[in-house]
């Protein structure tokens, strides 16, 4: 009895873990200055959310869109 219990237990964290979907907190940036930081949910195309970065610097300022 207690293993069924503890193999329900573990096949509803696997599927409620597998349910969820990972935001990234993603912020643009423009000539160096911040915009307003947004959450977007990670798509398959991406593994983490530093992947879906395109943040450069340019001439010491940043420019693109900075995931976290």
């Amino acid at each position: 009895m207690k293993k069924l219990v503890l193999i329900v237990a573990a096949s509803l964290a696997v599927v409620s873990f597998s349910a969820c979907k990972k935001t990234c907190t993603c912020t643009p940036y423009a000539l160096g200055v911040a915009g307003t930081a947004e959450e977007v949910e990670l798509t398959k195309d991406f593994e983490s959310c530093a992947d879906m970065s395109t943040v450069a610097e340019i001439d010491g300022k940043k420019i693109g869109l900075e995931c976290k």
